[in-house]
């Protein structure tokens, strides 16, 4: 069988035209060039996503999420990218009999394969010592803890045994105890081979395709740290799998929003609650790579549950921040100062999901964290915090909201609202006289915006019309910025054999997900008055090439100033630089001004 190649690919992008593909999916709305829809892949309120049929592109503005006709169908039904591609195929009418639709290699070259298939055969035993006498005291511990059978079966619970029956197994399978040392089942010893879960309970971690990746274990009995998790290696990424995702995908792709905990227990404690959208991170804090995951299953909430000790409260403070800079809505459970596990024993069924109808604002969390790390009795340290939450109010929520939390510091802090509210005002009155009277220094800070914006619209107007490319690069050559470069140099290599530069095409290639997010957002500005007329380009060449002479002739006079210790030479460095303000103040951006 042949495989999926670069002219089958754009003929498949070229009979599916975008925004007939995406309307069947969801409804789109005419504006302007475009077409601007809710988009499907976060909790949508206002039309955020931007569909261009010219460049057969789709953009979120607010959760980022964008692609050509293939990946959108891939992202929406759930399905892989191969998938997709069969999918467009057939609804276009194109004949793809004797293409593969598997991966390149077959699945018996997967490298991996011999380490999931040792991870299944320990799980195996482990799963069968549980039910057997060696088992017991494991099995007592669970049936205190409030696990069943069910529940023992739901999650693959099993028991480690000893070292000879690990050992033993490993050995009539034929299995390289190097290899299964180097996924951590076994550990070496002065040169021996020993079961690294003996004596422990065993949670295995299982991914959504039934892999087992590795497992995380806790101590029953004797000496040794309370709970082990498998060594990192090719197959377990502690700072990128959850535990329970196995179980947890299907119910967190319909609600688009996923528990997450910190342990392998508090994620029973939710199941045995009856909610099954739950999973833990492995011993390590949330990052960026468990948060990529999530988004590529569309999921946009996050409900954080971690322990309620200090380290569980600091926990919740990164994960919070986190997920808020990745565009996550994220709310907190407050267990009391306990973990779920314990609360549900305690507590009951009942309790514990009224607790989490519950669930306090991710910034109350946070005011409340930030309150518990000052001396609440020390003013100056009361009052630095009172106004750095102000801030921070200020800059991210609406006037309602604002309010709420003005209240609630005050509430904490002691310090009236009256005169939290006088604050804020004056700090307004304040921004307002700032705003009226821009200095020259404000005009020179604003300098790297305006080359920003002009070779934005260089660039726009490159992508556009090939002639204008060809202008740029015998008027100008390239540009100085290394990251506009970069995307020059794009632009350049899809002139070379072509009249038309195509960005859907980009999608399929290796290229730095900024510059993708960069080109789309720069494609689905057409409607912008700053891209309207050809003038535009002409104005912002000129705008780019005296703005960077500026600007390099402004570094080179600061540092002559401040290498020179004779005052009088420094004088007339400052007096240059003076001027040098002077011109940038006189020039006429028209792109700008229009």
């Amino acid at each position: 069988m042949s495989n999926f190649n670069d002219n089958l690919i754009n003929e498949i992008k070229d009979k599916n035209d975008i925004i007939d593909v995406i309307s069947s999916y969801i409804s789109v709305i005419k504006k302007g060039r475009n077409y601007v829809c809710l988009c499907p892949f976060h909790n949508d309120t206002n039309p955020s996503m931007h569909i261009s049929p010219d460049k057969q592109i789709y953009k979120c503005f607010s959760c980022g999420a964008g692609g050509n006709v293939i990946s959108f169908v891939k992202d929406y039904e759930h399905i892989t990218y191969r998938e997709a591609l069969a999918k467009l195929a057939q609804k276009a009418g194109i004949n793809i009999d004797g293409v593969s639709l598997n991966y390149d290699k077959p699945q018996s070259a997967n490298p991996n394969k011999k380490y999931y298939e040792i991870n299944q055969l320990g799980l195996n035993l482990f799963s069968y010592l549980l039910t057997e006498e060696i088992g017991m005291a494991a099995y007592q511990y669970l049936e205190e803890r409030h696990i069943n059978n069910e529940i023992i079966n739901k999650f693959n619970i099993g028991f480690g045994g000893n070292d000879e029956l690990l050992l033993g197994l490993l050995k009539a399978k034929e299995i390289d105890f190097n290899d299964a040392a180097i996924i951590g089942m076994l550990r070496i010893v002065d040169n021996n081979y020993l079961n690294t879960y003996h004596d422990r309970i065993i949670y295995p971690i299982i991914d959504i395709d039934n892999n087992v990746l590795g497992f995380t274990a806790r101590l029953l009995s004797g000496n040794g740290p309370k709970y082990i998790n498998s060594v990192e290696s090719i197959i377990f990424d502690k700072a990128s799998i959850f535990y329970n995702i196995n179980n947890a995908y299907q119910k967190a792709l319909e609600d688009k929003e996923i528990y997450i905990v910190e342990g392998p227990n508090d994620v029973i404690a939710f199941s045995r609650a009856g909610i099954d959208n739950v999973v833990c991170v492995m011993g390590t804090s949330l990052s960026n790579n468990h948060l990529k995951l999530l988004k590529q299953m569309n999921i946009n909430s996050i409900i954080l549950g971690f322990d309620g000790d200090e380290a569980g409260q600091k926990a919740n403070y990164h994960a919070i921040d986190l997920s808020s800079k990745n565009n996550f809505r994220t709310s907190y459970l407050d267990f009391d100062k306990l973990d779920p596990d314990e609360y549900l024993n305690k507590y009951g069924i009942s309790k514990f999901l009224e607790n989490i109808k519950n669930s306090c604002s991710s910034l109350e969390f946070k005011i409340n964290y930030e309150f518990s790390l000052i001396n609440t009795n020390n003013y100056s340290e009361k009052k630095k915090l009172v106004v750095k939450l102000i801030n921070d109010i200020n800059n991210n929520l609406d006037t309602f909201d604002r309010y709420y939390y003005y209240e609630y510091i005050s509430k904490l802090s002691g310090i009236s609202n009256e005169v939290i509210n006088t604050y804020v005002d004056s700090k307004k009155e304040f921004i307002k006289e700032q705003n009226g009277s821009i200095n020259t220094y404000q005009e020179v800070s604003n300098l790297n915006n305006d080359i920003d914006n002009a070779s934005a619209i260089v660039l726009f107007f490159m992508i556009n019309n090939k002639k204008y490319f060809e202008y740029f690069k015998n008027e100008v050559g390239s540009f100085a910025n290394e990251f506009y470069r970069n995307i020059f140099n794009i632009i350049s290599a899809c002139y070379l054999n072509n009249d038309i530069f195509e960005l859907s095409g980009l999608y399929n290639r290796n290229i730095d997900d900024n510059i993708i997010d960069f080109l789309a957002n720069l494609t689905l500005q057409i409607d912008s008055k700053l891209y309207a007329d050809e003038q535009s380009f002409f104005d912002a060449i000129i705008v780019l090439k005296k703005l960077e002479e500026l600007y390099v002739n402004e570094k080179r006079l600061i540092a002559l100033k401040n290498n020179e210790k004779d005052p009088i030479i420094q004088a007339k460095y400052i007096d240059e630089l003076l001027k040098n303000n002077q011109n940038i103040n006189e020039i006429k951006f028209k792109i700008l001004n229009k």
